[in-house]
């Protein structure tokens, strides 16, 4: 078939697709005319690579103004399913395997402003925006009693392929079911066993390095403040990860002979939300110090536990490192305000920024990746520590 007799089949199929565009009353012809011609290529009725009609045609074809079609062409540009290519004309992408759109999201009740959270989304868009992704936030503010039912907005933007993954930062299990059950691909950052996604090991091989550090410099007992508890119960037939962590812990004190003795071990009995982890680890330093024999360390989860440790710890005027070593929580990116000699085990943001997007976009293409794909923390030394922190002091004095 000669290319000029397939060209004009292509624009007779067009022009019989353009004529059964049927805006509603009340609605402008620039959002009817980009949702139908959004329709016509998402559902495959305008193959990838089609060359569409000049806009004059299209607007003559439909009723409409060509500054309607115009700007409905721009929204589709914007979105990636149409290229325009100068001299040659606008055409339908084949884009089946890109990433265009992301949406970032946070489900009802959960705080996303200076904390992990916000630095973690910020970080995302920012990763996004690198590899030529539009990021788009979807904060949920529905009630709790409608977790479990599905957003439909965002099924509606997912099944008209406005978007083409998701990006879940912060989990409520409860939204799982319905997450899972996008028509597009979702990454999430989880401990939980679910599918595509990113764990953050906070603790692991770095707890190890720590403990081994501490054993080095002398320290024969260990004491532990931590937000996770212990009495945690196991999922789908899995220990839960905070029951991981403890058995981690007492192994790890045992193979570098830390003594660690029940009362040194403060634990909440359910895992605390982050607004009170400060003032749990304030109380529990206090609680931990007024016993008559005290550990020579003490190992604190999470970061947010470790400022309140902190203040306790000026306030009881405890002399650091001689009386106690530190072993800290830190994000990286944020950073710990920490007047006293202490070693850190930090968690880097970036790292798990990049991680998801490249688990989504790998999702996307259809590639198989491991399960998890896992974010290690890094182990800093209190000597590292007091260097880094001296080498940035010049930079931020000035």
């Amino acid at each position: 078939m000669a290319a000029a007799e397939l060209a004009n089949m292509v624009a007779m199929d067009m022009q019989d697709l353009i004529s059964n565009f049927h805006p509603r009353p009340g609605f402008s012809r620039r959002s009817e005319m980009a949702a139908y011609l959004r329709e016509l290529i998402v559902s495959g009725k305008v193959a990838a690579g089609t060359k569409l009609p000049p806009t004059l045609e299209l607007a003559k074809a439909c009723g409409s103004h060509a500054p309607a079609v115009q700007a409905a062409m721009n929204a589709l540009v914007k979105e990636g399913l149409v290229l325009r290519l100068m001299g040659r004309g606008t055409f339908v992408r084949d884009a089946a395997g890109d990433l265009r759109k992301v949406a970032l999201y946070v489900p009802g009740g959960r705080r996303v402003a200076n904390n992990f959270a916000g630095h973690l989304m910020r970080m995302l868009e920012e990763q996004l925006s690198l590899r030529g992704v539009r990021s788009e936030s979807w904060i949920s503010r529905r009630s709790e009693t409608l977790a479990e039912q599905p957003w439909e907005e965002l099924v509606a933007a997912a099944k008209r392929r406005e978007i083409q993954g998701v990006i879940v930062p912060v989990l409520e299990p409860r939204e799982v079911p319905w997450l899972i059950k996008l028509p597009v691909p979702v990454a999430f950052l989880a401990t939980e066993h679910l599918p595509n996604r990113v764990e953050l090991a906070a603790w692991k091989p770095a707890m190890d390095s720590a403990l081994a550090h501490l054993a080095s410099q002398g320290c024969r007992s260990i004491g532990l403040i931590t937000v996770l508890s212990r009495l945690a119960e196991d999922v789908g037939g899995d220990k839960a990860e905070s029951v991981k962590f403890f058995e981690r812990f007492f192994q790890l004190a045992k193979d570098h002979g830390l003594q660690v003795q029940e009362s040194w071990i403060q634990s909440p009995p359910v895992e605390l939300p982050e607004k009170a982890a400060a003032r749990f680890g304030y109380d529990s330093f206090h609680q931990l110090w007024n016993q008559p024999e005290k550990p020579e360390a003490l190992y604190v989860d999470t970061d947010v536990a470790a400022q309140g440790v902190l203040m306790a710890l000026g306030q009881r005027q405890v002399r650091v490192p001689e009386e106690l070593r530190l072993v800290l929580h830190r994000n990286a990116e944020m950073g710990l305000f920490c007047p006293v000699p202490a070693s850190f085990i930090d968690v880097h943001i970036q790292k798990v920024a990049t991680t998801l997007a490249d688990l989504l976009q790998r999702l996307r293409r259809g590639e198989s990746v491991p399960q998890p794909m896992t974010v290690e923390a890094e182990f800093v030394p209190e000597s590292a520590a007091e260097g880094a922190k001296a080498h940035a002091t010049p930079a931020l004095a000035g």
